[in-house]
């Protein structure tokens, strides 16, 4: 995951990118409860599944490693699902949920 920041001047090397923006969208205790949703509630979980199955189909016929665009990571599941096909660019427009993330996940 690299996440980069030029307000922030924030640069952490993974192998996911989150572009930090100033303006914040939801209630910073509500990134807490959401991280563990997309991570363990069946609905979540369910739909993960089910990208990654359509996306395993489509890469198939790609030649690897992908390069991938995830717009509106939000806490970062689906981003860290995509990793196993190639490079993922993560833009979440919300900063104070970048900043979490990079928290929960190094």
């Amino acid at each position: 995951m690299i996440v980069v920041s030029e307000r922030n001047k924030i640069s952490i090397r993974m192998q996911t990118k989150l572009y930090l923006q100033p303006y914040k969208f939801m209630q910073q205790d509500y990134y807490i409860e959401y991280f563990d949703l997309e991570r363990h509630h069946w609905w979540f979980t369910a739909r993960i599944k089910i990208l990654e199955t359509i996306i395993k189909q489509l890469a198939s016929a790609r030649p690897a490693p992908l390069q991938i665009l995830n717009v509106g990571a939000a806490t970062g599941a689906t981003s860290q699902m995509l990793e196993q096909f190639g490079a993922v660019t993560s833009v979440e427009y919300d900063k104070d949920c970048c900043e979490f993330v990079l928290q929960k996940t190094g």
